[in-house]
């Protein structure tokens, strides 16, 4: 059987990507050629694309062998695989590799297996552009590690027929809501922060993707497919908090728009110089002033902000850094819901092509 390097590649890198594992599986079977990578919690199997057939085979490779074995040779070159009896062989170039069977390699090759009608529930279908670019903000305002093991993932539900993705590590809060279209059917999940934060490695821009929800309660699972991808992945367990409560309240003062590069640069210098992990923002008449707590450090945006009266917010700096780089325009729209000590730092796009989407932060107490 023979494919390319490159496809193998990117075949491997995907696979290990969406399970966090360090070793995955080049099977053949019945003339179809796959990678396939489990964990404890996921899984996932790419087709690629091949030629002819090798008899069936299974072997293992790790990613740090993968990278030394396959990481220097041209992407164009053809590569033949090989059954032999210990698992399979690579061949390309004036290089023959040997990858051995792992133990119990058909074990749980099941999970790939379609469930009885009844158990597959169809909940959206969508590009990976949109499910990526949908889940860009919220992914990266979730706990990536955090003992209320609900914020280590991002929040799914079907909002008025729309999918509404949501994440938060308690401090800061994303919820995005975009042009697809959600089942009414959906049960409200949360998508595990690795599985989420891979979406947009794993499945093509143009790639066309069905996700599915499998069985329920706590044994409710989500399957993304496309024609070449089946990725199966557990689902965090337990109910996500109600963002509704605390989102900010509808009127905004101090609305101003700057740039989020140069935002996220002066909150990066303000704390590298004054060495504190907080930074105060002040609204005045004349624009915004990024300062350190103690007011020695200060960068200035000269814009319109609209108040009758200088506003001072605290907030902890790479929070506030993190929040920023999360938008995907070039543009960002900052305001607060308040002037108290209760107000919320509120982040917008500028014509993003999400058109539902908002960030916040809440304030620290110095």
């Amino acid at each position: 059987m023979k494919t390319t390097i490159g496809a193998l590649k990117r075949a491997i890198k995907k696979v290990l990507k969406a399970v966090d594992c360090a070793s995955c599986a080049i099977k053949v079977e019945s003339g179809a050629l796959s990678v396939i990578a489990m964990s404890a919690q996921a899984s996932v199997k790419i087709l690629v694309p091949a030629q002819g057939n090798a008899g069936d085979c299974c072997a293992v490779i790790g990613a740090k062998q993968a990278g030394a074995i396959l990481g220097s040779v041209l992407d164009c070159t053809e590569c033949t695989i090989e059954a032999i009896e210990q698992g399979a062989q690579l061949v390309f170039g004036g290089a023959r590799i040997k990858l051995m069977r792992p133990a119990g390699a058909n074990d749980g090759i099941d999970l790939f297996d379609a469930p009885a009608d009844g158990d597959k529930r169809v909940v959206f279908e969508t590009s990976g552009r949109d499910f990526a670019g949908l889940m860009a903000g919220p992914v990266q305002y979730a706990a990536k590690s955090d003992v209320r093991y609900y914020l280590v993932g991002v929040h799914a539900t079907c909002d008025a027929g729309a999918l509404r993705l949501t994440g938060s590590n308690g401090f800061m809060l994303c919820t995005a809501a975009g042009a697809i279209d959600a089942s009414a059917s959906m049960v409200d999940c949360i998508v595990p922060h690795t599985a989420a934060d891979s979406i947009g490695a794993v499945f093509g821009a143009d790639e066309r993707i069905t996700v599915c929800q499998l069985g329920k309660d706590a044994n409710l699972r989500l399957l993304m497919h496309s024609e070449t991808i089946q990725w199966n992945t557990a689902l965090v367990a337990g109910k996500f908090p109600d963002f509704r409560r605390v989102m900010p309240g509808p009127k905004r003062i101090g609305q101003c728009k700057l740039s989020r590069d140069a935002l996220s640069a002066a909150v990066s210098r303000v704390l590298a110089a004054s060495g504190d992990v907080f930074v105060a923002l002040h609204l005045t008449r004349k624009g915004l002033e990024v300062r350190s707590v103690d007011g020695e450090q200060c960068e200035v945006f000269a814009t319109d902000t609209s108040v009758d009266k200088d506003v001072r917010v605290t907030v902890t700096g790479q929070l506030l850094v993190q929040a920023i780089d999360a938008l995907e325009t070039p543009a960002v729209q900052l305001s607060l819901d308040g002037k108290d000590q209760h107000a919320k730092i509120v982040l917008n796009p500028v014509e993003g092509t999400v058109k539902d989407w908002l960030g916040f932060l809440m304030q620290a107490k110095v």
